[in-house]
């Protein structure tokens, strides 16, 4: 099985948390058929067309071992990465960053790193028992 990199795992944390929002057309059409959000690193069923995560299609696979490739339990499927065109597509939504004080329109491919490197990013001290926290901006000397 793939392992995830730090980028996917963190895109996903983030966008549960709320980090990064979406306009309800985009979540329509790039929404992943499992988690019902945003897409990340898309993968399409050769047979129906749906397209999920490939995160999320992975659990799925894992955790129905009928031997499916995809939710709609297509017979022979196999998934693929999406077209050109539907990457294309996916480059140009811009997704808004809701960390306090940053409210940044970012692109698809962007927002990752970002995330990563907003100044506005919420900090958590990782040195105990110091308990401070605040914006990476303000808090980047205090370790």
């Amino acid at each position: 099985m793939e392992k995830f990199s730090s980028n996917e795992t963190e895109f996903y944390n983030k966008f549960q948390s709320n980090e990064i929002q979406a306009d309800n057309l985009t979540l329509q059409c790039f929404s992943c058929l499992i988690w019902l959000q945003l897409i990340f690193n898309p993968k399409i069923c050769d047979k129906c067309g749906n397209i999920y995560c490939f995160d999320c299609i992975q659990k799925w696979i894992r955790d129905n071992p009928q031997g499916y490739k995809c939710t709609f339990k297509c017979k022979n499927s196999a998934l693929h990465d999406i077209s050109i065109i539907e990457k294309k597509s996916i480059d140009r939504i811009k997704l808004i960053v809701k960390h306090m004080g940053c409210g940044q329109f970012i692109n698809y491919n962007n927002y990752v790193s970002h995330l990563s490197n907003c100044k506005f990013r919420l900090y958590h001290c990782n040195n105990k028992p110091c308990i401070k926290e605040g914006f990476f901006n303000e808090l980047k000397d205090h370790s």
